[in-house]
């Protein structure tokens, strides 16, 4: 390839030579938002796709970890030509990390345990020894002193003796606060990555045993830690790249922390670089000379997702999800490639555009405004509706409900009205608010706050909630339990702490009572106190003398108790037996010394909540509920099951018959209980954007739509706020939408299509609704035709002329090519043509005829990637394929799309818009900026030998890649061309040649 002398100063032009040329081929140039072109080797080793974890570099030798891939020996003594020299698989199942010492490497299998390779011979890596375990792990690190430690979540770390590796035996064991994820050792040290309770260091020279030196480091949400001299490397979910200086272990400093976009996976160090791996938005590269001020130096997205990373003097290594080994030179990743989002602080879920603005749906978040004015890129303007993020527990106060909703406190929400609910007042907590128990007759509320204790807040004024009394130092509270004059606070790592409630505005804590196991649950009966447990199944508290309260040991060894509650006379388990099934076994508390079982219900491994009323228990398993008669305990009769399409986080009742369900994002439900055969569920609306799915404008308003807070109308103000008009809720989780000439149409996860008038959006009111029977996850409106793709079921028409008649007029098998998994994911109607997101398959038309009863398929375009999304602009149409990027096809002939390009994106994108030769990108940090393709603007074929082509000048600087197609045939030569600033060149850009390799 040669660059030209330009026919202007906005253009480009270039000479390809190559050979088969003709007037059909196609050149367009897009940015290399990934620095792909720094990749210069790779190994792929095709196992169990998405379970490549792990890479470990030891002189000319990598070490990668894959499941059913096993533990693989790779050549890099040349890395643009790495070769596998051997491979263990069996004997290893799910292989999370490893670390290599002389001709050992220890491998942490997350499903067995510790494995042991003897690679002497690296074309023949034998199993030498292992140790099962019956609990997950994760990270290791091996200690000089021939010690392995082990990280295995809840159960915090396991220690092994490997000095003879044939037999490793345990010697000790470090407790979780939270979830232990990571580790490092270092001079005596253990570093311990655990969760939200941050970095744990203990004192393991300590003659006692292992000594825990300072409760939390880092204060964030801590995945990986990496020790070096005196400073600690922290990758964090919440800050970042923290760095901290532990030189005195006792009393260790934070220096910096630098806020890095996506979730993190693993951190390496060598010399002054570190490398960071997140999930989805590649490996991040830090110069750490200076731990106060960190300085960016570098960026690569790997073919698919980066889990594991290290680094040598000149190469970046990277364990990438699907594709096996990525190798990148280090001297060729640079910073300018990709423009960095406009971080929100949560994943985007949708987009919308009016004028100068963009609002932007953040998970959890809110609706947040964003400005193009400022030529630097996105400013924002300020959150319109922010959201808690999530709802843990809720209890009511007359005409108030308040929720405990995680990090974001209290939430206080005004029920008094049938159909929406209206947040009234919020209380920021310091913690994760977990539960909530209300002292009845006070106007109190406790709060259990996880790693940071309780809170004891006045409601008496709902609207006006005000901290009076905190609690620190208590472990993990993740349970309450009040009686008169008394209250019990369990902390999940062995202790229930047991407070005096005579005097409810000062609590004082009585006493702790130690309980050798992991607590999930408790509820009081009398003077006894149940606690479920993981490891004994449940346990008894004598409570009669509140100085010195006694525990019975475990009743039911061998099972994992999990939830527990006491109505009347019974107690109700969730737990799972020896085998793993899960029941509900039900016990009656009468005279009897110990619980007399009366009966049980076998039980699906999902997750459940469940509330007796009356005779009834109401049992939510995953999206469906379950009412069981249990007036004979003996022999529990089901009565009623319903699938309603929502995810139960928690339930209170409001009355003898009625309950009121808290949804995981912010939706909640009204459940009419009257007739138990019948349960009816009651739609409402609510102030909380939580789970925005899509956003639409109406002419000047705009219409959001969220998968459990209804439907939400605002309109612009003159300072670029947004003010709200009016909300409808719907009965079950919205899946898709569709706006027709005046409706809008709905699609609800059990079936159901509702209609909703827009002709009045400050009044909206239901038009209908009809029961077609499946849900849909892509929806296009023609009226009185609706199409609906529903993943691998395939689409469907339906004529809507009658909405209360609903006529199915044809089911379309989709086009599957073989290896493909073709799934109807997204439509677009494009004149006469539908087109459709067909998964594996890519992208299929379909001609529509009588007037659109009628669908014929003329073409199909395979595409790299699972095709997802769609937008259409004029004859482009851009498809995000997840795992692939933003692809580009042609549609001038709607019967032989092709192809343009591909725009790689660095992260997943959950919605995207176009404007000009910008792409807004929903992405899981932020809003991200990619940009259109550049087309050619003249082709002139000299033979079939070479080709000069102008195109449009880049419009700013960095790397850009060269699609060249022809037919089905694209060639795509990453990072060719990088623009550089030049005020000398007339367009104040400079553009240069700088690889060759396609």
């Amino acid at each position: 390839m040669e660059i030209l002398p330009p026919s202007s100063t906005d253009s480009l032009r270039l000479r390809l030579t190559g050979s088969g040329f003709s007037p059909q081929s196609q050149v367009a140039l897009t940015r290399d938002g990934g620095n792909r072109q720094a990749i210069v080797g790779s190994v792929e080793i095709f196992g169990m796709p998405g379970t490549f974890e792990q890479v470990r570099v030891i002189g000319d030798r990598a070490y990668l970890a894959g499941m059913r891939a096993g533990v693989q020996v790779v050549d890099i003594g040349d890395p643009r030509r790495p070769r596998v020299l051997g491979v263990a698989r069996q004997g290893i199942h799910s292989p999370w990390d490893l670390e290599v010492s002389g001709d050992l490497v220890y491998v942490s299998d997350s499903r067995q345990g510790l494995v042991i390779l003897d690679v002497s011979d690296p074309t023949r890596p034998q199993i030498t020894g292992r140790y099962v375990s019956a609990h997950p792990c994760f990270e290791l690190t091996f200690s000089p002193a021939g010690l392995v430690f082990l990280a295995q979540g809840r159960h915090g770390v396991l220690i092994l003796d490997v000095t003879d590796p044939r037999a490793p035996r345990p010697v000790g064991h470090l407790p979780a606060l939270d979830f232990a994820w990571g580790l490092a050792v270092v001079d005596g040290l253990a570093f311990v990555a655990d969760h939200r309770a941050g970095v744990q260091i203990f004192d393991l020279d300590d003659s006692a045993g292992p000594r825990r030196l300072t409760p939390d480091v880092t204060g964030g949400s801590a995945r990986a830690v990496r020790v070096r001299d005196t400073l600690a490397y922290v990758a964090d979910s919440e800050r970042g790249l923290v760095v901290v200086d532990v030189a005195d272990p006792q009393a260790p400093r934070v220096l910096s922390a630098q806020p890095v976009t996506g979730n993190p996976w693993d951190v390496q160090v060598r010399d002054n670089l570190l490398a960071f791996a997140t999930q989805d938005y590649g490996v991040k590269v830090f110069d750490v000379t200076d731990p106060h001020r960190l300085r960016r130096a570098g960026f690569l997205q790997p073919l698919r997702s980066a889990r594991g990373v290290d680094l040598s003097a000149t190469h970046l290594f990277v364990a990438d999800s699907r594709q096996g080994l990525q190798i990148a030179d280090l001297a060729d990743i640079q910073l300018d490639s990709a423009d960095p989002p406009m971080v929100l602080g949560g994943k985007v879920s949708a987009l919308a555009a009016n004028s100068d603005l963009i609002h932007a749906a953040v998970l959890g978040e809110g609706l947040h405004t964003l400005t193009q004015e400022d030529p630097h890129g996105l400013r924002a303007l300020g959150i319109t509706e922010k959201a808690f993020a999530t709802i843990r527990d809720g209890v009511l106060v007359g005409d108030y409900a308040i929720f405990a909703a995680g990090p974001d406190g209290l939430c206080v929400m005004d029920v008094s009205a049938a159909d929406h609910m209206r947040r009234v007042a919020h209380l920021e907590l310091g913690g994760d608010a977990q539960r909530i128990a209300l002292i009845e007759g006070e106007g109190l509320a406790l709060v259990a706050l996880g790693l940071q204790g309780l809170r004891l807040v006045d409601v008496g004024i709902p609207r006006r909630p005000e901290v009076i009394k905190s609690f620190g130092d208590l472990g993990n509270i993740v349970d309450l339990a009040l009686w008169s004059g008394g209250m019990a606070a369990l902390d999940a790592t062995g202790h229930v702490h047991l407070f005096d409630m005579n005097t409810p505005r000062a609590p004082i804590l009585r006493a702790s009572v130690v309980l050798p196991d992991i607590l999930e649950g408790m509820a009081r009966y009398d003077d006894t106190l149940y606690v479920a447990a993981r490891g004994q199944g449940l346990y008894r508290i004598d409570l009669r003398d509140s100085g010195e309260p006694r525990a019975s040991g475990g009743l039911f060894p061998g099972i994992q108790g999990r939830q527990v509650r006491i109505v009347d006379d019974y107690l109700y388990l969730i737990a799972l037996d020896s085998s793993g099934k899960q029941q509900v076994r039900i016990f009656h508390l009468g005279s009897e010394e110990n619980p007399r079982l009366e009966g049980s219900l076998a039980l699906d491994n999902h997750w459940y909540r469940f509330r007796v009323l009356g005779k009834n228990l109401y049992l939510f398993e995953d999206r469906k509920l379950n009412v069981w008669d249990v007036d004979d305990p003996s022999n529990p009769r089901l009565v009623s099951r319903k699938t309603f399409g929502n995810q139960v986080r928690a339930l209170t009742a409001s009355g003898p018959e009625e309950l009121y369900l808290f949804l995981p994002l912010g939706g909640i439900l009204r459940l009419d209980a009257t007739d138990p055969q019948a349960p009816r569920l009651t739609s409402l609306a609510v102030d909380n954007l939580g789970h925005i799915l899509g956003m639409h404008f109406w002419g000047e308003e705009l219409l959001v739509l969220d998968r459990t807070a209804g439907l939400h109308v605002f309109i612009r103000e003159a300072s670029g706020g947004l003010r709200r008009l009016d909300a409808l809720g719907f009965k079950n989780t919205v899946s898709a939408w569709g706006v027709g000439e005046n409706h809008l149409y709905v699609s609800e996860s059990d079936g159901r299509l509702s209609m909703i008038d827009l002709r009045r959006p400050a009044a909206l009111r239901p038009a209908g609704e009809a029961q077609l029977g499946a849900r849909a996850l892509g929806l296009a409106v023609r009226e009185p035709l609706v199409y609906l793709a529903g993943g691998d079921a395939g689409l469907e028409v339906w004529d809507l002329s009658v909405p209360e008649r609903p006529r199915l007029l044809g089911r379309h098998q989709l086009p599957w090519p073989r290896g493909a998994f073709a799934s109807a994911r997204d439509l677009v109607i494009a004149g006469d043509y539908l087109l459709l997101a067909n998964g594996d398959a890519g992208l299929a038309v379909y001609a529509l005829a009588e007037q659109g009863r009628e669908l014929r398929l003329v073409a199909s375009l395979p595409l790299k990637g699972f095709s997802r999304k769609l937008r259409q602009v004029d004859s482009i149409l851009y498809i995000y394929a997840h795992q692939a990027g933003l692809h580009v096809v042609d549609l001038s002939d709607m019967h032989r799309p092709r192809r343009i390009a591909t725009i790689e994106t660095a992260s997943s994108v959950t919605d995207f818009l176009v404007e000009d030769e910008n792409l807004w990108l929903a992405e899981s940090a932020g809003v991200g900026l990619a940009s259109a393709p550049l087309g050619a603007k003249r082709l002139t074929p000299r033979g079939r030998k070479e080709l000069e082509v102008e195109l449009p000048l880049p419009p700013r600087p960095g790397a850009y890649s060269l699609f060249l197609s022809q037919g089905a045939e694209t060639l795509n030569f990453p990072g060719i061309l990088r623009a550089f600033p030049d005020p000398t060149a007339a367009a104040g850009l400079r553009v240069e040649i700088q690889n060759l390799s396609p």
